[in-house]
């Protein structure tokens, strides 16, 4: 499949990605890797030519499905999207394990999280039988909180950053999931983010700061 065969699992990468906290599982799982577009992918999304050597992390549908990606240039902040239709744009998308969502129709309890890194970091500490998910920025489109609604998660952890746009989503977020008749905690901690948190201390500060 031209998508499959467009990200490419270099040593650069894989490297890079374990240096910031992805366990190689995770890596494999979602299926990270640096993309190098195949000329049918350049056909499909030509807007992705500017983008070759950047790592590249599939954004799916509570499906599992793929519906777009998450473009990061490793050598300096740039970030961009690239969706596979106009309608996922306004798709139910996550950072997550394809089978994200069947393990909270199976009763699991789901960790949020801003971004990519901060789900490596949770990774390491999330409670057995639990599931971590990326939101992709502080807070839940409409179509995410629907996504939540309908599956009700036994409980739903917000674990956002600690800067005030983080603090502002996740009291936002707390009651609008309460108000759908979700059970929600909202976890505060010391530092920035979970991925800062790794790359400031690793797992000893992650179990001493978050305290999962």
């Amino acid at each position: 499949m031209w998508f499959d065969e467009s990200i490419v699992l270099t040593e650069q990468m894989e490297s890079y990605l374990l240096g910031r906290g992805a366990k190689q599982e995770t890596i494999d799982s979602l299926k990270l890797g640096e993309w190098c577009p195949t000329e049918e992918a350049l056909q499909k999304l030509p807007q992705t030519r500017a983008l070759e050597g950047w790592l590249v992390c599939p954004l799916r549908l509570p499906t599992g499905k793929i519906a777009g990606c998450d473009f990061r240039n490793i050598h300096q902040k740039d970030v961009r999207k690239v969706y596979f239709s106009p309608a996922a744009e306004y798709s139910s998308l996550w950072i997550m394990h394809p089978d994200g969502f069947e393990h909270l129709w199976d009763g699991q309890e789901v960790y949020l999280v801003e971004g990519m890194f901060d789900l490596f970091a949770m990774e390491w500490i999330l409670p057995k039988n639990t599931v971590g998910m990326a939101c992709g920025r502080a807070g839940l489109s409409q179509t995410q909180l629907e996504a939540l609604r309908r599956i009700k998660p036994s409980r739903t952890h917000l674990v956002f950053d600690m800067d005030q746009a983080g603090r502002k989503g996740s009291s936002v977020m707390q009651y609008k999931l309460r108000t759908l008749g979700l059970d929600v905690v909202e976890h505060s901690y010391l530092g920035k983010d979970p991925g800062e948190v790794w790359k400031q201390s690793g797992l000893e500060g992650l179990q001493r700061i978050l305290g999962y």
